[in-house]
């Protein structure tokens, strides 16, 4: 498997979603709580300053959250950097206040470096370690001293854990996309390596984890044949009725880190 897989994924992906805000998932719940997670630190990042951030959304896709940092940050200063041309070209089609730049995260280095990069779901897109690395590597140096970088990104231990509760109930294991490859063990180590601290962030990293273990166990052993299977209201039921954060079965982690 190569990026020309991924790339033509994300073809398809522009072609059928557009502008839209399932292009970037179409788990309702998993993005809304990704915004809540990158607003949330922004917001905070803040707080602490006399000025507004300039930020870095790296695989931004069409664009559609870097529109909506501008709704609640105005004059904030954002650039978008994406791979997928298909993807680019949407957001440019947007006229927002936001400098797009059509590269490879694993060839590409601002000009200018940020106080905020984020990344969400863009790493897995790499499907190599060996790429993954460089693209972290080109991140580092994107950012400012002192500087964030906000992820959402899926690991392999918790998707572990996840086929685990599976295999308890006899339910069939779930395997990560073709067009991705979740961090690995290593991970942690290579950040403090670059020179990345581990920061704490204002919602937890296993955030997703009951509504994965919700969606991806229980719905599954009471869903009868034939009914609903994303975003049914007995999903959503849950999704308000229990607490966030229980255990580690989703694969996507938040995590804040700071260049130090």
């Amino acid at each position: 498997m190569n990026q020309e897989y991924v790339r033509k994924h994300y073809q398809k992906v522009a072609a059928l979603f557009q502008d839209g805000s399932k292009s970037s998932i179409e788990d309702s719940f998993i993005r809304e709580s990704e915004n809540d997670f990158f607003l949330a630190e922004i917001l905070n990042f803040i707080s602490t300053q006399e000025k507004l951030p300039s930020l870095c959304d790296f695989g931004c896709g069409n664009g559609h959250f870097l529109n909506q940092v501008i709704n609640v940050f105005p004059e904030i200063n954002a650039t978008g950097v994406e791979f997928s041309q298909d993807l680019f070209e949407i957001c440019l089609k947007r006229q927002m206040k936001t400098h797009f730049v059509h590269a490879d995260l694993r060839e590409f280095n601002l000009p200018k470096q940020v106080d905020i990069a984020i990344t969400q779901r863009v790493l897995i897109n790499l499907l190599s370690w060996k790429w993954q690395k460089k693209a972290l590597e080109n991140i580092y140096h994107s950012l400012k001293p002192g500087g964030l970088y906000l992820l959402s990104e899926s690991f392999k231990s918790s998707l572990i854990n996840l086929n685990l509760a599976r295999s308890e109930n006899h339910l069939n294991p779930l395997s990560q996309s073709k067009h991705n490859r979740y961090l690995q063990k290593g991970f942690f180590d290579t950040m403090k390596e670059m020179g990345f601290e581990k920061m704490d962030s204002q919602i937890p990293e296993n955030y997703l984890s009951t509504h994965f273990f919700t969606t991806r166990v229980l719905h599954e052993l009471i869903r009868q044949p034939g009914t609903k299977i994303k975003n049914s209201q007995v999903i959503q039921f849950f999704d308000q009725a229990l607490p966030h954060s229980i255990g580690d079965y989703s694969s996507i982690k938040f995590y804040v880190f700071k260049k130090v």
